[in-house]
């Protein structure tokens, strides 16, 4: 017990530079016991892998790593539990020298798993290597691809090919992605929408027959036996392609009851009934094909009386996104025998530039309730893509990996610490580790003033307010995050360009909140030229304007600074050409390709109406911003 308190406190303490050199300030996941031995090591030695342990206690992904002054020894039970040892010593190499050790490890969650939504953005195939290639030495062993969605289907089906969206994944494509994750432990789950989120193939003009009604095509219908047939032709190639023991059918968010057909349903057996007899049709259909199933648990839960229709085999993912939540729903769940993964986000709803503060919390509060009720495991899911720049989510997923391991609380500080050290190696200050910390807090929900600052421009003119005010504070706090993570930019030895994506973050922040501001400032700007117009006082008009132009002149050139960094990082890992860059409702590309829109316009609009002013005649001001 004494050695493990003591681990336990080099874990939650901030290692001071006197300290750096215990492996704890290096290793993340943190493992579950340190012992430590005289003298130093730079893990460099022979290293000795061994078959065989006689301890029960690790399981089959466990490992036991010793390193000695001269030489490391890795054992476990299986080829998978010395894979996550040698991704501890490498861990540990890269730290340089550190004192000898013993480290006995293993997983608390069976099923440690980050989902990726391709169905939004499809991203460039060689992204979905890298990333799994880090999460493995991260020690996750699962990764669910969400294929589809209204978005799009991101996977051909040779039965319907014409369900594929471009840049889809071919089948040999994602079977030579299968056999890559899995020679890094990492199992790939499949998730096909199956009531919910179903336009990836209602929209499809020979499928469009299977939505719940014309007016909701977002669901599937029941009740239409083409449903099933389509469904289940979809499962049997799914099956055939991924080797796994699962297929997740989806399930959320679902309307029902509309059509005629479903409708009866439900006024003579009420919602629950149909609720359970969609979810057991599909689990049953998966079944058919050899599969375990899986389904989103929030339309269940909804309506709990359709529980006990349900199978028991089948596997229910709770999501719950909130900062705090509530550990009564996966308790239900547990209660009726089901199986129960636990699902946090670190990328959700309307998030946008980077993953937020608040994530973390509800990571780390899912994960606990996760250990507590002695669940299958944790999904983290990373939603939305054209929402981040990529490369700004490894922080918060190294976290949440953290927290599916060994479910460590250790103090942020000392986490972010860790992680700065080991993926880009530097030893941070505190106030840079501070920094690395706060730029989460960054992350904004306002749609309109970073996705469309002239509609944002619109609200504020005709209603005196925009979805949020300008708050200069936070531009003030996101300029120093700024100073403190480019001064050390320097010392980042490695992914600096994911390093960079942080800075990214932190700037565009800044900016769009001073942009705000200069639109508050546009639209009193605008109302005093108005004013003075109707004074009669022409000349007085026309110098105001001038005004305006001067300070919507101002923010070009950091906007255009600032969107072709933002392009850049879309290029690193997404299609040049996709034309969700520059469209779509909500993403940073388009953002700021409308933003140069505006402005370019506004100037424009500002120009004129000055000249007509200046000509003794009365522009109309309220088209400036149309």
């Amino acid at each position: 017990m004494l050695v493990l308190l003591c681990v336990h406190l080099l874990g939650v303490v901030h290692l001071g530079a006197s300290q750096s050199s215990h492996p704890s300030a290096y290793i993340f996941p943190l493992p579950n016991k340190i012992t430590f031995e005289e003298g130093t090591t730079t893990c460099e030695g022979p290293v000795k892998e061994k078959i065989g342990s006689a301890r029960s206690d690790i399981g089959d992904e466990g490992y036991i790593l010793r390193c000695h002054r001269d030489y490391c020894e890795i054992t476990a039970r299986t080829q998978q539990g010395l894979f996550y040892g040698r991704q501890t010593l490498d861990q540990l190499r890269n730290a340089g020298t550190i004192q000898c050790c013993t480290i006995e490890d293993a997983p608390k969650m069976k099923m440690r798993g980050v989902m990726l939504d391709l169905a939004r953005l499809k991203e460039k195939h060689e992204y979905y290597y890298h990333i799994i290639d880090q999460l493995a030495k991260w020690k996750i062993n699962t990764v669910f691809l969400h294929l589809t969605d209204h978005n799009g289907c991101a996977l051909e089906f040779k039965s319907f090919p014409q369900l594929a969206t471009k840049y889809a994944f071919t089948q040999e494509e994602m079977k030579k992605l299968i056999r890559y994750a899995a020679d890094r432990y990492v199992e790939l789950i499949p998730e096909i929408e199956s009531w919910g989120h179903a336009r990836w193939i209602t929209s499809v003009p020979e499928f469009s027959d299977l939505a719940e009604s014309r007016e909701k095509t977002g669901s599937l219908c029941t009740s239409n036996p083409r449903t099933w047939e389509v469904l289940g032709k979809i499962y049997q190639e799914i099956a055939q392609l991924f080797p796994s023991d699962y297929i997740h059918a989806g399930c959320d968010e679902a309307s029902f009851g509309l059509c005629d057909q479903c409708k009866a349903k439900v006024d003579k057996e009420g919602p629950d009934s149909l609720v359970g007899e969609h979810l057991k049709k599909v689990c049953e259909l998966i079944k058919s094909v050899g599969k375990r199933p899986m389904i989103w648990g929030d339309v269940l839960l909804s309506r709990r009386g359709s529980a006990d229709q349900v199978p028991k085999d089948a596997v229910i993912c709770h999501w719950d996104y909130k900062a705090t939540l509530s550990a009564e729903p996966v308790q239900f769940l547990k209660s009726k025998s089901f199986d129960v993964v636990g699902c946090p986000a670190i990328v959700w709803g309307s998030r946008e530039i980077l993953p937020m503060s608040d994530t973390w919390d509800n990571v780390a509060n899912f994960a606990q309730i996760v250990l507590d009720n002695n669940c299958l495991g944790m999904e983290t899911t990373v939603w939305v893509p054209q929402r981040y720049i990529a490369d700004t989510l490894y922080p918060a997923l190294a976290h949440a990996c953290e927290m599916s391991w060994s479910g460590n609380a250790r103090s942020r500080t000392d986490f972010i610490t860790a992680f700065a050290r080991q993926f880009f190696g530097l030893d941070p200050a505190p106030a840079v580790a501070q920094a690395l910390l706060d730029v989460h807090e960054l992350s904004i929900k306002g749609y309109a003033k970073i996705a469309d600052i002239a509609d944002y421009a619109r609200q504020v003119f005709l209603k005196g307010e925009g979805d949020s005010p300008p708050m200069p504070e936070v531009a003030e706090k996101a300029k120093n995050i700024v100073e403190t993570l480019r001064n050390a930019r320097r010392d980042v030895r490695r992914h600096q360009d994911e390093y960079d994506s942080l800075i990214l973050a932190a700037d565009i922040r800044a900016y769009v909140e001073e942009r705000a501001a200069a639109v508050y400032k546009l639209v009193s700007l605008l109302r005093k030229a108005r004013a003075e117009s109707e004074r009669g006082n022409m000349e007085a008009a026309a110098s105001v304007l001038k005004e305006a132009a001067q300070l919507i002149e101002g923010l070009v050139p950091t906007d255009r600074y600032l969107a072709s960094q933002v392009a850049d990082a879309w290029n690193r890992w997404r299609y040049a050409d996709d034309p969700k860059k520059k469209e779509g409702e909500d993403n940073l590309t388009a953002g700021f390709a409308r933003s140069e829109d505006f402005l370019r316009k506004t100037i424009e609009r500002l120009k004129t109406s000055t000249q007509r002013f200046e000509e003794g005649s009365i522009p109309d001001l309220d088209d400036i911003l149309n």
